[in-house]
C-alpha cells in the first residue's frame, strides 16, 4: 500500500484475492485522477513515489477493464431522528451512510448493522417508538467509521469543508501514531490498524503503550521511518490482475 497524503494526493493498493488474481486500486484527489485506460492506469502507477506497484503489475496480465469510481463523497442521513418516522421501516448500508470507497468500510459497516437486526427485531413491538430505537442503534454503527473517513478526507486540500477542533486534535494524534508506526512502533501500528479496519475499539488509540510512545516522541522526536523492505526488491506477484 502506498498511502495518499496531503502532499502527494495519490496512492495505490495491491491485494491478493481469489483464483490467483490480484486487485490493484489507485486513488487520486482533486485533479490527480487515475486514467480510465490500461495505459493511463499503468502510467499513474509509475508516477507514484515508490515504483513497487508498477513493477508488480508489470508481471501481471489484466483480466478486466479499469473500473472508475467518481462518487467519493461521504454522505450520512439522520433517519429515525424525527418522531414522524414510520413504524416498521429500517435503513441500513449505503442508504443510511455511504463512505468514500477508498477507505473500504462500507461493506463492513453494513455487515455490522445486519448483525444487529436479529436481536433488535426479537424485541420489536411494531410501534414507532420501537422502530426509532432500533434505527438509532443501526445509526450508531456508523459513528466510528464516519469519524475516520471524514477526518482523513478533510486533511486533503481538495476536500470541501473544514475540520472542527475535535477533528483537528484527533488528526494530530493519529498522524503522530502513523509516523511512529512507519518507524516500527508496534503498539501504534496494531492500535491504528485495528481501529481503521473496524475490528477494534477506538479506545485502543489511547492505550497506555500508545500514549507512552507519543509522549516519548514529543521529547525525543519521531524516529526515521523504516527503510524500504528488501523483499520489495526480490518478490513480485505472478498471475492475473483486476484493476
Amino acid at each position: 500500500m502506498i498511502t495518499a497524503t496531503p502532499e502527494t494526493l495519490t496512492g495505490a493498493l495491491l491485494l491478493p484475492i481469489e483464483a490467483n488474481e490480484w486487485l490493484v486500486c489507485t486513488v487520486g484527489y482533486g485533479d490527480h485522477r487515475p486514467g480510465r485506460t490500461p495505459v493511463l492506469f499503468e502510467r499513474f502507477l509509475t508516477e507514484l513515489r515508490d515504483p513497487v506497484l508498477a513493477e508488480a503489475t508489470g508481471r501481471l496480465q489484466p483480466v478486466g477493464d479499469v473500473a472508475i469510481h467518481r462518487q467519493t463523497a461521504n454522505r450520512r442521513h439522520r433517519f429515525g431522528a424525527g418522531r414522524d418516522w414510520p413504524a416498521g421501516l429500517f435503513v441500513i448500508g449505503d442508504a443510511l451512510c455511504a463512505f468514500n470507497p477508498v477507505f473500504g468500510q462500507g461493506i463492513t459497516v453494513a455487515a455490522t448493522q445486519a448483525a444487529q437486526l436479529p436481536g433488535a427485531l426479537a424485541k420489536y413491538d411494531g410501534t414507532r417508538g420501537s422502530t426509532r430505537r432500533i434505527q438509532r442503534r443501526l445509526t450508531a454503527q456508523v459513528e466510528v467509521p464516519w469519524s475516520v473517513a471524514t477526518s482523513e478526507d478533510l486533511r486533503m486540500p481538495t476536500t470541501a469543508g473544514s475540520r472542527n477542533l475535535g477533528q483537528r486534535l484527533f488528526s494530530l494524534w493519529t498522524t503522530r501514531m502513523i509516523q511512529l508506526a512507519a518507524a516500527g512502533d508496534e503498539p501504534c501500528t496494531r492500535a491504528f490498524a485495528r481501529v481503521y479496519h473496524l475490528v477494534g475499539s477506538p479506545v485502543a488509540l489511547f492505550r497506555p503503550a500508545v500514549v507512552r510512545a507519543i509522549m516519548r516522541s514529543l521529547v525525543r522526536g519521531v524516529p526515521d521511518a523504516a527503510s524500504r523492505p528488501s523483499v520489495l526488491n526480490e518478490v513480485v506477484p505472478t498471475g492475473a490482475t483486476r484493476a
